[in-house]
């Protein structure tokens, strides 16, 4: 367990490398600190960042009746319904929507490069060798955790009350 534990540590410390050279948190700061910059933000990631249980459902029932395989994914949705102790985290992105002043009502289309993105991560949990989509799924979870660490600081300096930050909190 050590050596994954290191590995998944050096992971997130080449992530959080690449995020500070490209600059990536300032980027973002820039276009949250404006009110409209930060509704923008809000409405075009909620398309990304609601779709990540449709790929654990379709890698899941790619596992069948193996328990050891489909476990890891049961236990990201339990944690995606905020483990019976908290909202779902897409409750949580609501919130944090509706404390921005950019509701779910005001989303029409998904962007073309969200689709993109949700269009091309579907099709690999569908297509790809069964042991590769059970990886990237894996791998998805190890990268959320500093770029969710670079959200809530981004949110915190744009303001975002309290009860907005509970989703970015909860991602940690």
């Amino acid at each position: 367990m050590n050596k994954l534990s290191n590995l998944v540590k050096e992971v997130i410390a080449e992530e959080e490398a690449i995020l500070i050279e490209l600059d990536v948190e300032n980027r973002l700061c820039e276009v949250v600190t404006k009110s409209e910059g930060l509704k923008q933000f809000a409405r075009l990631f909620y398309f990304v960042r609601c779709d990540f249980p449709t790929l654990n459902f379709i890698v899941g029932e790619r596992c069948g009746t193996n328990e050891f395989l489909w476990s890891g994914l049961a236990r990201n949705l339990i944690e995606e319904l905020g483990d019976g102790k908290a909202p779902s985290h897409n409750q949580l992105y609501r919130n944090f929507m509706d404390c921005v002043g950019a509701s779910t009502k005001d989303l029409v289309d998904e962007p073309l490069f969200s689709s993109k993105f949700n269009e091309n991560w579907r099709k690999f949990c569908r297509e790809s060798p069964l042991e590769e989509a059970l990886s990237a799924i894996a791998v998805y979870e190890i990268f959320d955790q500093p770029d969710y660490k670079l959200f809530l600081r981004a949110m915190q300096k744009a303001g975002v009350p309290e009860a907005g930050l509970d989703f970015f909190k909860s991602m940690q």
